[in-house]
């Protein structure tokens, strides 16, 4: 009996794989080889972000050795771009596809309706379909901390927070530095800039 590939089932697959060390049975039997691909929002030699996910997908391949086949592209920011590198992807047999920033939102949100045998997952979204997934970091908890040490030691009652754009996933690491410093200090104040970079 064979595994319906979806993306609940390849996720506990693979994490049941990375503990194990091993490539489990049932997702070996949904196919001889699982297609991925992931789509980087910037070049994958650049620290950070991009880095990150990267590092994710080598994670991937020591788990499940060659029973997955990867394809990524890289420095596929703008929507347009993004939506025929998601259809191209999922024309090509591909199972499950990463969009790996908040602008690829848009794009997942048309193109999954179009392959509903796809999984797809999108990093730091904020919109779920039956073939789109979400997922995210939970650095607002580290974020908490940092507020917690700066809202301690501050004269002035103010700290600062700086981000790249005003989405989600920014604005709630910025309330956790916030709700940090405030709970040591409730005079606490936190000045937000957004560099839209």
């Amino acid at each position: 009996m064979t595994m319906k590939l979806n993306r609940r089932n390849f996720l506990t697959a693979t994490a049941g794989a990375a503990l194990a060390g091993g490539m489990p049975v049932s997702l070996a039997h949904a196919a001889d080889k699982l297609k991925i691909g992931i789509v980087y929002v910037s070049p994958m030699a650049d620290i950070g972000w991009t880095k990150q996910h990267a590092l994710g997908v080598e994670a991937i391949k020591q788990a499940m050795g060659d029973k997955v086949e990867i394809t990524s592209l890289e420095n596929i920011f703008q929507p347009q771009d993004a939506e025929r590198v998601f259809r191209d992807l999922a024309t090509s047999d591909h199972q499950l596809i990463f969009g790996t920033s908040f602008s690829h939102g848009t794009p997942m949100l048309k193109v999954a309706p179009q392959f509903p045998k796809v999984a797809f997952e999108h990093c730091s979204g904020i919109k779920h379909l039956p073939n789109l997934g979400t997922f995210e970091a939970k650095y607002y908890e580290g974020t908490f901390v940092a507020g917690v040490a700066a809202g301690n030691p501050t004269k002035s009652n103010k700290i600062g927070f700086i981000g790249g754009f005003p989405i989600p996933d920014i604005v709630g690491p910025a309330n956790a530095l916030l709700l940090g410093a405030q709970s040591v200090n409730p005079a606490a104040t936190c000045t937000v800039v957004f560099l839209n970079s």
